[in-house]
């Protein structure tokens, strides 16, 4: 009985074990697609400034 009680809490250990790496793996994953995501946002980001910046500037200088 006791055998059969420490093989079934072994396989339940294996099965826990493996279900937080596949969450681990699949955390990281995701923190790592989003951080290219948010490199690729941030530099449309600093380039729709500086393309507004240069459309406006004639706003900003005085007139001649």
């Amino acid at each position: 009985m006791e055998e059969m009680f420490l093989h079934a809490w072994d396989e339940l250990d294996d099965a826990l074990c493996l279900c937080r790496q596949l969450a681990t793996l699949a955390v990281g994953e995701a923190l790592a697609g989003s951080t290219a995501l948010l490199g690729s946002a941030a530099g449309l980001l600093v380039a729709g400034a500086g393309t507004v910046l240069l459309t406006v500037r004639q706003f900003f200088e005085p007139s001649a």
